[in-house]
């Protein structure tokens, strides 16, 4: 479960619901991850209201990148020895799965060969599309804030775009070929 509050002058805070253990009743005070570009802003979510200070914290940059190959010799590159991208989108781990479930595919095949050209070109788009949404949810520009409005207000809740975003952040959006 997730979810993304928007905030003045271009902020945002993304909530993430760490799961401890399905098979036990929810917990009345959850345990959530929370990403925001900016610090100490969670007290400005309405009805946010921390219960004790944070269990962990970093700061990172974003980056959107990926390998030129995803074999050099006898070695093959797959999740995020093969790409980054920032965590909008929550591709990162299914993509890496995604990769692994390929090769091991062709592993059994005999056909290792083949992993480069099936994966790469998935992995760049993917990597492409989560790098746009990025730029559109942390955007400052006038054209981000309307693009962001229109999409959130708009776009989203319609049957046209709805179902395209689910396929998109579910990994959905490209068939598995192998």
């Amino acid at each position: 479960m997730g979810h993304v509050f928007f905030l003045d002058g271009d902020r945002f805070v993304f909530f993430i619901r760490v799961i401890d253990d399905i098979n036990e009743p929810p917990k009345k005070n959850p345990i959530w991850r929370i990403i925001s570009p900016h610090k100490d802003c969670i007290g400005e979510v309405e009805g946010v209201k921390p219960v004790g200070d944070p269990i962990w914290q970093s700061d990172f940059q974003v980056s959107h990148r990926i390998n030129q190959h995803f074999q050099v010799g006898n070695v093959f590159f797959a999740g995020d020895a093969a790409h980054i991208h920032s965590p909008i989108g929550a591709r990162g781990m299914n993509l890496g799965l995604e990769d692994a479930f390929v090769f091991s595919r062709l592993v059994r095949s005999g056909q290792m060969a083949r992993y480069e050209a099936l994966r790469k070109s998935v992995d760049e788009g993917i990597v492409k599309k989560i790098e746009l949404l990025s730029r559109t949810v942390m955007g400052r520009t006038t054209l981000a804030r309307l693009v962001r409005f229109v999409l959130l207000q708009w776009l989203m809740p319609t049957p046209l775009f709805r179902p395209q975003f689910i396929k998109t952040v579910t990994g959905l959006d490209h068939p598995v070929r192998i």
